[in-house]
């Protein structure tokens, strides 16, 4: 029988453990990718090369010299660098000094064209590599407009023809909203904004978010419950209709653990190892943290 190709998955997150860090995103980011590629998949994470990620730490390596990436109605230039997660998993990294050599990550007033810009960087850098992704798995309002151009910019491109987008909510309270100059920016002035009639908001703003969730094929966040929870007003931040709108589209996975970092055999941080053949150091560890946080050391607490 002849074997089938491997399913190939973009992974594009802003933020990637071990490299830049800021919340879960990053965690979910280094972890997942290490677990797809277990099961059999050819996943690539790509990210930002921010400033602070360091050149040898990491031994970063140039995977492609620098190439034009359109922006409006001009082109910036843009590298891609290449790590591991692991041992396995490839990790693509666009460099531009001028858009990410700086000592944050987010809170930047070009933020909209600095991820615009890794986006598209990594999509055209795909085809310059001749690697053809089925699905690509966008995270938050960061890569939001990847679905969106697979809709539109790039629906006519061969090499996307028959590529899927996968969108996952991890904080829907962050959604990205801009003005309009962010359509020219992205290239999409000529369809102009989302309208949706519970939501006359959006047909004057870029929402990011919202735009990943409408056009995306799939769409998922953290667990069943909180996908749930996001089709009411309650935690929808106003964005409940177009949700509910797509909730056949709509999926909860529940977040996992990189069992390699949170091994208590392994664990570094921890003040004994124990593993599942032996659990005496778990008391020792819960009376360190008892100790730490000025608790009262008694093993019996719960």
């Amino acid at each position: 029988m002849e074997q089938k190709e491997p399913l190939r998955i973009l992974f594009l997150s802003a933020e990637v453990v071990p490299f830049a860090k800021t919340g879960g995103l990053a965690d979910v980011a280094g972890s997942l990718p290490k677990a797809l590629k277990k099961l059999g998949v050819d996943v690539r994470v790509g990210m930002p090369r921010y400033g602070r990620i360091d050149r040898e730490k990491f031994a970063l390596q140039k995977l492609l010299d620098p190439f034009p990436v359109p922006m409006d109605d001009e082109s910036l230039e843009a590298a891609i660098l290449e790590t591991r997660i692991g041992e396995d998993v490839p990790v693509y990294m666009v460099e531009n000094a001028h858009l990410y050599d700086r000592d944050g990550i987010y809170m930047y007033p070009d933020d909209a064209e600095r991820f615009i810009f890794f986006c598209r960087a990594l999509l055209e850098g795909a085809k310059r590599l001749d690697w053809q992704p089925n699905v690509i798995h966008c995270h938050d309002w960061h890569t939001a407009i990847v679905p969106n151009w697979i809709k539109t910019v790039y629906k006519d491109d061969p090499f996307y023809q028959n590529t899927a987008t996968l969108y996952t909510i991890h904080n829907l309270a962050y959604q990205g909203i801009f003005g309009y100059r962010v359509l020219e920016v992205a290239g999409l002035d000529e369809f102009g904004f989302i309208v949706h009639p519970e939501l006359p908001d959006l047909d004057n703003v870029v929402d990011m978010m919202g735009r990943g969730i409408y056009f995306a094929d799939i769409i998922n966040t953290v667990s069943e419950t909180y996908a749930q929870e996001i089709l009411t007003p309650d935690y929808g931040e106003q964005l409940e209709p177009l949700l509910r709108d797509r909730r056949d589209r709509l999926y909860g996975v529940l977040n996992g653990i990189d069992n390699e970092v949170n091994n208590p055999a392994t664990d570094p941080y921890i003040a004994t190892h124990y593993d599942v053949h032996d659990l005496a150091g778990r008391a020792k560890c819960k009376q360190a943290l008892q100790h730490e946080a000025g608790l009262e050391e008694d093993p019996h607490i719960r």
